[in-house]
């Protein structure tokens, strides 16, 4: 009877050996389960850090390339006015030649139409 409760004892060690042991793979399963959630945690802290960085760079770049194009406008808008203060001092001095040259052609006409009458030669500015 001896050997009985020998292999009963030795049966009853192994299989507590054996809980120990799958006790020891759960515990080992729920730490790898918990670093990988840990893992992907950080993963996600870093991929929503990145995707902050990105869209403030891409809101600089906005502002930077606003800028740039409302730079671009003004010199634009300066070139313009300028270009258009050229041609209206331009299109003054040329309308005070025509002017000039519209007079002389009154005077020369005035001069004809009198010299025609040949009631006097005088030449008289008309305005």
């Amino acid at each position: 009877m001896e050997t009985d409760e020998l292999r009963k004892e030795e049966t009853q060690f192994l299989v507590a050996g054996c809980q120990i042991e799958r006790e020891k793979q759960l515990m080992d399963k729920k730490s790898k389960l918990e670093q990988s959630i840990i893992e992907e945690q950080v993963y996600a802290k870093l991929w929503m850090l990145d995707a902050e960085k990105k869209a403030k760079r891409e809101q600089e770049e906005q502002m930077v390339k606003k800028r740039k194009v409302h730079e671009t406008v003004n010199i634009l808008t300066w070139q313009q006015i300028k270009d258009s203060s050229r041609l209206m001092s331009k299109n003054k001095k040329e309308s005070r030649n025509n002017k000039c040259s519209t007079n002389s052609g009154r005077k020369s006409l005035s001069m004809t139409r009198r010299s025609k009458d040949k009631s006097s030669f005088s030449i008289e500015k008309e305005t």
